[in-house]
């Protein structure tokens, strides 16, 4: 599992400068799609143990 942080911090500022192609912009998008699941399974779980 990569770390959101390990995800942002080479795609920070790409976009803008366009120095992004389209394939780095892909694997940028497939990476925080996994953090942002993964994030999302965490949240969930500790929800469930306190019972909200």
């Amino acid at each position: 599992m990569l770390s959101p942080a390990l995800v942002l911090s080479p795609a920070r500022g790409m976009p803008a400068s366009g120095r992004m192609t389209p394939l780095e912009a892909a694997w940028v998008d497939r990476r925080l799609t996994e953090c942002l699941q993964d994030t999302l399974r965490v949240a969930e779980s500790r929800g469930g143990r306190l019972g909200l």
